[in-house]
């Protein structure tokens, strides 16, 4: 005997015939428990949860449950059930099949919604490892095209059009300025979308020998692995010393 919960009330499936019993409590519940434990990884009480239920485990139901009310219909009813088992089993695998309907694409859009996002968020973590390690750069993700916006009120605050232009007017002249690397340490990366945010910190020793220190959150717009559009914020106090104090060419 199989049991499964519908809208509060407890069905009984028996060779085929289907029979509601009259009181959820009178479930047997040690099987009730036994046999939905399995779908609850995220309660561990010892009550099942219809809540917890992943949406692969309630398709397979209700293809399973559809296809019994099917078969039921289709079988002469018992004297026992009389008019009741037929209705039943029609509203039952319509109920089911509507459900299974809205969740097969709702289920399926936040898949392909995860992997674009890993995707997204795969070359801008690849290019932070590789400047921590010394081997690559953010910037080498970036598009030709892109645009590069630094907010707020520093020195090199403005847009920037192109790859080259930000990077001759910005990444040069303060790596000059430097002497040795800008290690970054990444606190958190966050994706939506074609959006992908990094938050993060970043030292190293100018060539006064004095440190530099500062923390930023990149916001970039991502396409094809490409970074076609960033905005850049950080302590425009911190960056505006450090650009007056060293010049790149001295």
């Amino acid at each position: 005997m199989a049991g499964i919960f519908f809208s509060g009330t407890h069905l009984t499936v028996w060779r085929g015939r289907i029979t509601p019993c009259a009181q959820f409590e009178r479930i047997e519940e040690k099987k009730a428990i036994a046999r939905h434990a399995s779908y609850h990884k995220f309660d561990k009480s010892p009550y099942p949860q219809r809540h917890c239920i992943p949406m692969a485990v309630m398709h397979i139901d209700s293809l399973m449950l559809g296809y019994m009310f099917h078969q039921q219909r289709n079988q002469p009813a018992a004297a026992d059930n009389g008019f009741l088992a037929p209705v039943l089993s029609d509203f039952l695998a319509l109920a089911f099949g509507l459900g299974l309907g809205f969740m097969i694409p709702a289920h399926s859009a936040v898949a392909r919604a995860d992997t674009r996002e890993a995707q997204n968020k795969a070359p801008i973590a690849a290019g932070f490892d590789d400047w921590k390690n010394g081997t690559g750069s953010p910037d080498d993700h970036l598009a030709d095209n892109a645009t590069w916006t630094i907010a707020g009120n520093s020195l090199a605050s403005r847009t920037y059009h192109g790859r080259e232009d930000f990077l001759a007017n910005v990444i040069r002249p303060f790596n000059a300025r430097m002497s040795g690397r800008l290690i970054p340490d990444v606190r958190h990366i966050y994706a939506d979308g074609d959006t992908v945010i990094v938050h993060f910190d970043a030292a190293g020793t100018a060539r006064d020998h004095k440190p530099y220190r500062n923390s930023y959150a990149w916001f970039f717009t991502v396409r094809g692995k490409r970074m076609v559009d960033a905005t850049a914020f950080y302590d425009s106090t911190a960056s505006n010393d450090f650009w007056r104090r060293m010049r790149p060419d001295a």
